[in-house]
């Protein structure tokens, strides 16, 4: 449906996760018309203000969002993440997802 659209970047965690933000490229890429969106998104974990936002018992959840798109009917695209942090992989991250939500 044609419309505004809200992108959250959205990460879960365990709670002994040792860091205190999470840097990713978010990689939007689109078809008609082509247009292609690449950023960074700082996810903040180590807060207060942060964990108070997580949610769960023995998880944590935070969510980021920062980037409107405006798609036409029927237009179709890509969304790619991945981190930029200077460990290949980083322990306890257990799920790490995109959701696209209509703005009214």
């Amino acid at each position: 449906m044609e419309g505004r659209y809200a992108v959250d970047t959205e990460i879960r965690t365990a709670h002994q996760f040792p860091y205190q933000r999470v840097y990713l490229i978010r990689e939007l890429s689109l078809q008609s018309p082509i247009k292609i969106h690449k950023d960074t998104v700082c996810i903040e974990m180590g807060s207060s203000e942060a964990y108070s936002k997580g949610k769960g018992v023995t998880m944590k959840a935070y969510s980021h969002s920062d980037t409107t798109l405006v798609l036409k009917e029927g237009q179709e695209g890509n969304i790619k993440l991945y981190h930029i942090m200077s460990r290949e992989v980083l322990p306890h991250i257990t799920d790490i997802g995109i959701r696209v939500r209509a703005i009214r």
